[in-house]
């Protein structure tokens, strides 16, 4: 049986973007490593994020927190996040919690950074 506890972040450059793929569980036990990774990532100089959160299992509200976080700092340094891959429980985490207003959702990594470009949403 797996623990909530795991969870897997990979970095992978596309373009002008710096996808990150988030597999796995974020909760309460991994949230402030996930969040100092994610930090790390913005301190370094990589500020135009794509958050794929396509083979996430499960996010409680210590992972909305790192993404609001995050938010800010990417915003902070310049860049933009953006958000794709959503779907199942994960996607109505999303809507019942308003994040799909706050910040930029695309159904797929092309479309996320393509928006980095000027050439969707």
């Amino acid at each position: 049986m797996t623990s909530l506890s795991e969870v897997n972040l990979t970095e992978l450059r596309a373009e002008d973007a710096l996808v990150v793929e988030l597999a796995g569980f974020v909760d309460s036990a991994n949230a402030a490593g996930v969040q100092q990774r994610l930090m790390a990532v913005v301190a370094r100089g990589d500020c135009n994020i794509v958050l794929d959160l396509d083979q996430l299992e499960y996010m409680s509200s210590a992972g909305f927190r790192i993404l609001l976080l995050l938010s800010r700092a990417v915003g902070g340094a310049g860049g933009k996040l953006a958000i794709c891959g959503l779907r199942g429980r994960i996607r109505s985490l999303f809507e019942l919690g308003g994040f799909l207003d706050l910040l930029p959702v695309f159904p797929s990594k092309n479309d996320a950074i393509a928006w980095f470009h000027g050439t969707a949403r």
